[in-house]
């Protein structure tokens, strides 16, 4: 008999494999990492150590098998079925290991034999198991030898939408990257060879498919840290072809990830997949339904209002502080947001308060909430921020450059901590106790609309400097985790955003598209452009849609224009802005390129209303009133 039933349990020889830091970036490259991963792609990076994609195992892993010991068969007719890893301890960049092999289960499928091949694999510099590998291999023609079938599958995934959705976009070259690291078969390079195997071109090698699917679980459950990383497990379903899209859907299913991979087509490439969560995880529920949304949508009010700081503060820091913090200024600006017909404020916190005086800032916020609702006025509250300045420091603030649009804004974390974020688990266990505090202080509190928990991911420090760019991709998946488990009963959302000046990278929108409940966005510009992003962002999603920024009258977005298609679209609206004051952004962005301070500009870009209260634009205002307070500002 070709199998041999009787194989199970024997063991192969010992065998050893050395790797070093170009073998481990090379892999990572090979799997789809880039620009966005450097701690994975780069060895000498400025405070970025190198790190190697957990699922590198089935590379250097797999070793010490004793396929002789199977049987005879057709090497031809074998696929590989199924691929588990599972990590004891972090891969370092370079080392050796020694691996032993066994034979697993042996299951007759009727036309096939299953058997199960496993791996342990043990660090030679620590004398520790570093991780298990156990493929299923499918002998084609093997069957039929009396055997037990195995047990049946039980696998079911939530009828809910995913959780967390992960797109990547394959390389037509992509094989001839990854065939580098080790799997030289030609069906995934040489044209004829792949015709003679069924293909009309060469296809993905399927642990590459791995690989890919592998990040998404990465830095979606376990916030970019391999130490976090414990397993991963599933079955190939359908080849990839190069330059194949991979969605890897997630859904959070207790103490585990059932995942699914899927192309662009919609066909499932990866299946049966399984993950538990990092131990540290916090328990979060899943995203809110499009049903639910939707249906708190339709229960509110057309949304309307502007994104607010008292004209006293030059920043979001000054606003709170206990120090400057001004409650009159506050309450009296408040009033005239109501006198507009204004229903929303949108307000920026700071994780440096919460680190401070958590107790002060709670009260402040509180005090705040009740002043806003004095008015008539609900909250969203903004969490983290990757705008202007990236060195925030407490304490008084500096004075506003003069003429300069918004010259002293902080970045919360700012910048050197994002870059240092993967690797500082005290900076971590400081922002998420941020996160969890402030959300599960007003978890329940109706005075506050929606928590945006990362405004302009990526964004600029300036309009002089380079954007964050990914480095805020670990901390912004993390966010939607934390406030997930903070359980609030108010909807998440991070705002989309586009900039003309370098392009926002496409796995930032997608984070914010697959953990917010309400889609939310910021769009400066004329009205036809306006109606053509939204038409893109609704071919996206179907949950309500809420834009909180927008108002910039230099470059043609006007209230006159923009909110009467907000309100026929049943779309929230927040312009930027509201009392000119030591923010300075009546002054337009390129402002910041003034030598010298310029005069007030004759048409201002943002704001509303002089400190008194007298308008900008006394027309502007009356209209404001006509359509918000004279008619009820409800959604159609």
């Amino acid at each position: 008999m070709p199998i041999d039933p009787n194989a199970k349990g024997l063991e192969g020889e010992p065998t050893r494999r050395k790797w070093s830091s170009k073998d481990a970036l090379l892999y990572a490259l090979g799997v789809g990492a880039g620009v966005d991963e450097l701690a994975f792609t780069t060895e000498n990076t400025k405070d970025t150590p190198q790190r190697v994609l957990p699922t590198m195992a089935v590379i250097l892993g797999g070793g010490g098998i004793p396929f002789g010991k199977i049987g005879t068969y057709n090497a031809a007719l074998m696929l590989h079925g199924a691929q588990k890893i599972e990590l004891f301890d972090e891969i370092p960049p370079e080392g050796e290991i020694e691996s032993t092999g066994r034979i697993g289960d042996i299951w007759d499928k009727g036309k096939a034999a299953s058997v199960e091949l496993i791996s342990e694999s043990v660090n030679l510099a620590t004398g520790k198991p570093l991780f298990r590998t156990t493929m299923t291999a499918f002998f084609r023609g093997e069957g039929g030898f009396g055997g037990e079938r195995g047990p049946a599958s039980s696998f079911e995934l939530p009828s809910r939408k995913p959780d967390h959705e992960v797109r990547y976009q394959t390389r037509v070259d992509q094989p001839l990257i990854y065939r580098l690291s080790g799997d030289r078969n030609p069906l995934h390079s040489d044209p004829s060879f792949a015709k003679l195997g069924g293909f009309e071109r060469p296809i993905l090698h399927g642990l590459c498919t791995y690989g890919f699917t592998g990040r998404a679980l990465l830095h979606t459950l376990c916030g970019s840290d391999p130490a976090r990383f414990q397993s991963m497990g599933g079955r190939f379903s359908k080849p990839v072809m190069p330059g194949d899209e991979l969605a890897v859907c997630m859904w959070v299913d207790g103490n585990e990830c059932l995942f699914q991979t899927r192309n662009q087509d919609g066909d499932v490439v990866f299946d049966q997949a399984a993950s538990p969560l990092p131990e540290d995880a916090l328990q979060a529920g899943p995203r809110w339904g499009i049903e639910q949304a939707q249906r708190w949508w339709g229960a509110q009010p057309w949304v309307v209002g502007c994104n607010f700081i008292p004209s006293t503060a030059v920043n979001q820091l000054e606003m709170w502080q206990a120090e400057s913090w001004d409650p009159e200024t506050t309450r009296r600006e408040l009033g005239f947001a109501a006198g507009l017909g204004f229903n929303t404020v949108r307000v920026y916190l700071h994780d440096l308060l919460w680190e401070h005086d958590a107790a002060g800032f709670c009260q402040r916020i509180e005090a705040f909430l009740e002043m806003a609702h004095g008015h008539g006025i609900r909250s969203i509250l903004v969490v983290f921020d990757d705008v202007w300045r990236p060195d925030p420091k407490l304490g008084p603030q500096p004075a506003p450059v003069p003429g300069r649009h918004n010259s002293r804004w902080a970045q919360s974390p700012g910048l050197a901590a994002l870059q240092g974020y993967p690797q500082d688990a005290a900076l971590r266990e400081r922002l998420q106790a941020y996160v969890h505090g402030v959300l599960t202080a007003f978890a329940s509190d109706e005075r506050v609309l929606v928590w945006d928990l990362y405004n302009e991911p990526g964004g600029y420090p300036s309009p002089r400097d380079e954007p964050v760019g990914t480095a805020c991709l670990p901390l912004l998946r993390d966010v939607f985790a934390w406030a997930r488990a903070a359980d609030p009963s108010q909807p998440l959302t991070s705002g989309l955003w586009w900039t003309p000046l370098t392009p926002v990278d496409p796995a930032i929108h997608e984070v914010q598209l697959a953990g917010s409940d309400i889609v939310s966005f910021h769009h400066y510009g004329p009205l036809e452009d306006l109606e053509r992003l939204v038409g893109e962002v609704r071919a996206r999603t179907e949950r309500p849609l809420l834009c909180t920024e927008f108002l910039a009258r230099q470059i043609h977005s006007r209230f006159e224009t923009h909110l009467p298609y907000f309100q026929a679209q049943a779309i929230g609206a927040i312009s930027w802005g509201l009392v000119a004051g030591k923010t300075q952004t009546h002054y337009p962005w390129w402002s910041w390129f003034d030598e010298e301070p310029k005069p007030e500009p004759k048409v201002w870009f943002h704001d509303v209303l002089r400190q008194g209260g007298t308008p900008f634009d006394p027309a502007e205002v009356a209209f404001l009133r006509r359509l918000l307070v004279g008619a009820a500002a409800t959604a159609p």
